[in-house]
Parts: C-alpha cells; sequence; structure tokens
C-alpha cells in the first residue's frame, strides 16, 4: 500500500480559496435581506396600516410587540405580520380596546459587540493580509534589479560628465 504523501497547506492557498466564499456568501446574505426579505424579520409579511387595522376590528389580531412605529403582531400564533403604524397612540389605544395583548419592545444592549459586527469589523484584515502575502511573494521571486542598473550606467556617467563639464565653465568665469 503507497503511502500518500501530505501536503503543505499555505496561507495563500487557503485565503484564495476563503475569500471567495466570504465573498459569496456575503452577496448571498445581501441578496436575501435586501430582495427577497425588504428587511422584514424571517417570513413575516408586509401589510398595509388598513389592513391590519381590519385584522385588528375583526379580532384576528392575539398578540403585538410596538418598538417606535414599528408593530409586530401574531395573529393565532403562527402568522406575524410587521406594519409601521402612522400613529402608534391611535394603535394601540385601538388593540387595547379591541383586547389584543400589547407588549413594548425590549431595548438592545448598546454594547454592539456580537460576532456578526466582530466578524465584519475584522474582514478586512484577511484581504490585506492576502494582498500583502501576495506583493511579498512577487518582490520576492522578481527583486532582481541587475539589468534595469545596467541600463541607467550609461545616462549616469553622462549626467556625470555634463556636471563636471559646468563646474570646470564656472570655476573658469570667477
Amino acid at each position: 500500500m503507497a503511502r500518500r504523501r501530505s501536503r503543505k497547506v499555505s496561507i495563500t492557498r487557503v485565503l484564495q480559496v476563503s475569500l471567495p466564499l466570504l465573498t459569496l456568501l456575503g452577496a448571498g446574505f445581501i441578496a436575501i435581506q435586501f430582495l427577497w426579505l425588504r428587511n422584514a424579520p424571517w417570513g413575516a409579511p408586509h401589510k398595509s396600516y388598513e389592513e391590519f387595522e381590519r385584522d385588528i376590528l375583526d379580532f384576528k389580531v392575539k398578540k403585538a410587540v410596538v418598538d417606535g412605529n414599528i408593530i409586530r403582531a401574531e395573529y393565532d400564533g403562527s402568522l406575524l405580520a410587521v406594519v409601521a403604524s402612522p400613529s402608534v397612540q391611535r394603535t394601540v389605544d385601538i388593540m387595547m380596546k379591541k383586547g389584543v395583548q400589547v407588549e413594548a419592545a425590549q431595548p438592545v444592549s448598546a454594547s454592539g459587540l456580537s460576532l456578526p459586527v466582530l466578524l465584519l469589523a475584522l474582514m478586512p484584515y484577511p484581504i490585506l493580509a492576502y494582498f500583502a502575502l501576495g506583493l511579498v511573494n512577487s518582490l520576492g521571486s522578481s527583486a532582481d534589479f541587475s539589468e534595469t542598473e545596467k541600463l541607467l550606467e550609461p545616462a549616469r556617467e553622462k549626467k556625470q560628465r555634463h556636471r563636471s563639464e559646468e563646474e570646470d565653465e564656472d570655476s573658469d568665469e570667477r
């Protein structure tokens, strides 16, 4: 039985594979969030305020959570609707008169340090490291400037001769 030779995994190869995958995942997330869901929570149908008010008057809404002017309403425990209310106080009054259980939204902690936020904040660094490694590798493999120096030597000698001639002329004039 032949032994398989283990392959050495380099950071460049890892970045070559992971960066396109992360880009595709990010683009997919953005597409789902903005094109399909249109900034609504998962599975939440959008309703017009007029429809929502009719549902309240018809006793279809059982529970509602008020967060500013956004109302998340629960219908019979399974359906969830998100509605922007033009007048929150009026809407809350109607819901309370019709027996809807109304709650205020729980405040979100202001720390802002969660795993997605941390990953987004650290995302540029692997990309920068990838480009830096590519630059270092390209400079390391082709950092021989001897041919360029050979091409520039005649021009340098010509400049030095020209300077020395100018200095001689300046000393003659004095």
